[in-house]
C-alpha cells in the first residue's frame, strides 16, 4: 500500500474508478520524534488539484494497536473525475501539538473497457441456469461445464499441462496442455 509520512507526499499513485484508495499516517512525540499515538482521531482531507474544497473527509483508524500508525480509505466513486490528480491531506495532534501534511497522490484513470466478445462471454457464463443448491450451476453443456470447473474448483499446473478437477478435488475433470512459443502461448485442444 501507498504510504506517506507528514510531509512526504510519495509517487502519484494511478486508481480506477471504482477502486478502493487505502493511505497510511504515521505520528510522531514532537519533542522525542518516537512514534506516537494522536490525542483524538486522525483525520483526512481528498482535494482535487488546485482546489481548496475537499471533495471527501473521514477518519483514520489505528492499525492493530501500532504506536502512531493509522489507516484510512476511499472508494473512487461518481465524486471523482477521470484523468485528474488528487491530494490527501491528513491532520492529527500528538501531545498538544498539532501534525498536518499530504499522505497521498493519485490520479483516477477510467476502467477499461471489456470488449465485445468478453461482453458476451460473461453474460453467456450469467445466463447460464443455476440451481437452487448453495448457487451451484446446473450446466448443460460440456463446454459450460468445463468453464464452471475451471472457474471454481481445484487445478493444479504442472510442466506444460493444467489439471481441473472435480467437485471433490481429487477426481480429474480434464487436463489442458498448452506450451510457450516465441509468440506467445499455444495451447492444445481440451481433453
Amino acid at each position: 500500500m501507498p504510504y506517506g509520512a507528514f510531509g512526504a507526499i510519495v509517487e502519484p499513485m494511478i486508481y480506477q474508478l471504482g477502486e478502493t484508495v487505502y493511505f497510511w499516517m504515521s505520528c510522531t512525540d514532537p519533542t522525542t520524534g518516537a512514534a506516537a499515538n494522536a490525542t483524538g482521531t486522525p483525520a483526512f482531507a481528498v482535494y482535487r488539484g488546485g482546489t481548496s474544497t475537499p471533495v471527501e473527509t473521514g477518519t483514520l483508524s489505528q492499525q492493530n494497536s501500532q504506536t502512531g500508525w493509522y489507516l484510512g480509505s476511499v472508494t473512487l466513486d461518481s465524486d471523482y473525475a477521470v484523468d485528474t490528480v488528487y491530494e490527501v491531506r491528513g491532520s492529527a495532534t500528538v501531545n498538544a501539538v498539532s501534525q498536518a501534511g499530504p499522505l497521498l497522490q493519485f490520479v483516477v484513470r477510467a476502467a477499461p473497457a471489456l470488449s465485445s466478445q468478453s461482453q458476451t462471454i460473461i453474460s453467456d457464463i450469467a445466463a447460464l441456469p443455476t440451481a437452487a443448491d448453495n448457487g451451484a450451476a446446473t450446466w448443460t453443456s460440456t463446454t459450460g461445464a468445463k468453464i464452471r470447473k475451471l472457474l471454481l474448483n481445484r487445478y493444479v499446473r504442472a510442466g506444460n499441462v493444467c489439471t481441473v478437477y472435480e467437485d471433490d478435488s481429487a477426481t480429474t475433470a480434464f487436463t489442458q496442455g498448452y506450451s510457450v512459443t516465441s509468440t506467445g502461448f499455444d495451447r492444445s485442444k481440451s481433453s
